[in-house]
């Protein structure tokens, strides 16, 4: 954040406010909760804030005395000769903070747009535990909200969630090298947001290129995973004969493992009906060589329905 917002820049005698600016309104109180001299006071406290280092990846936090502001400031309210440690302090305690950050931690792990009222005892939790970011989140873990039938996959999953998601499921015994490549198209790359206040969420991750990428990582998953995924755990080690004799079994087999068998009654049938091989002899080669690349296909089928990018 100091480098994205001219952290180095902010000094006593020409105060920058980028970061004090997002400070508030992206990590704390939000929009709405703070005012302009809010601001400009906190962008005082912050000077002198920096880093040092000539390795931009590892580089240091700096707090440069000849450069702070030393002087009174007024913010939201308190009034004191604060330091940028002071300007958190007292930006955490505020009661905006723990609705803004407990309805972010809701969002991620229940369902988005929620109401205030199941927010706020989570906000609670916050202001009571002195902004114990572990004990909100465990407390949204332990609710009724996050076990109900409104956050049951009313999320889009993230690039990194789908792909995770994904490898567990079929036992990967690493990331593929393509993941890499497949994450950055899709929309997330790790350890490198888009800007100071990361990633998009929710919905925000779809749009026209990135839905027909996602579609991409299902087909290569299917049909050229990378020796970190076996055959036989691609293909839930389902022989040429299950296809033949019950292939609505072996759909519910992997609708289970990938969807917990929630896909709806039609378009079960529409993935039955595809697997479904007539007027064959499983025990020729060539049915079996049939039979694995229907299962493939239905790999990527699954892979592709809207309720494997939900979570």
């Amino acid at each position: 954040m100091l480098l994205w917002l001219d952290g180095a820049q902010n000094r006593a005698e020409n105060p920058n406010e980028n970061f004090a600016r997002e400070f508030l309104e992206l990590f704390t109180l939000g929009q709405g909760h703070y005012t302009e001299t809010d601001v400009r006071e906190a962008a005082r406290a912050f000077t002198g804030w920096g880093v040092r280092g000539a390795d931009r990846d590892a580089l240091e936090f700096s707090n440069r005395s000849a450069v702070h502001d030393a002087g009174v400031k007024t913010f939201l309210g308190q009034t004191g000769r604060w330091q940028g440690q002071d300007i958190v302090r007292i930006a955490v305690a505020h009661p905006a903070t723990g609705r803004f950050i407990a309805g972010k931690l809701f969002d991620l792990f229940a369902y988005p747009d929620a109401p205030t009222s199941a927010v706020e005892p989570f906000a609670e939790k916050f202001r009571a535990t002195g902004g114990n970011i572990r004990e909100v989140v465990r407390a949204i873990l332990l609710s009724a909200e996050f076990s109900s039938d409104q956050a049951y996959r009313a999320r889009v999953k993230s690039p990194v969630e789908l792909a995770v998601g994904t490898l567990k499921a079929v036992q990967s015994s690493g990331i593929p090298e393509w993941t890499w490549r497949r994450l950055r198209r899709i929309g997330q790359e790790l350890f490198s947001p888009p800007n100071v206040g990361g990633w998009t969420a929710g919905v925000g991750w779809l749009n026209q290129q990135t839905v027909i990428e996602r579609l991409a990582f299902a087909a290569q998953l299917a049909h050229a995973p990378g020796e970190t995924i076996s055959n036989e755990a691609l293909l839930g080690g389902v022989s040429a004969a299950q296809v033949r004799d019950d292939p609505g079994a072996v759909v519910d087999q992997f609708l289970l493992l990938f969807d917990d068998g929630r896909l709806g009654a039609t378009a079960r049938d529409v993935l039955v009906d595809y697997l479904r091989i007539d007027g064959a002899d499983a025990a020729t080669t060539r049915f079996a060589v049939v039979a694995a690349q229907r299962l493939r296909g239905l790999v990527q089928l699954i892979l592709s329905a809207p309720l494997s990018h939900v979570g």
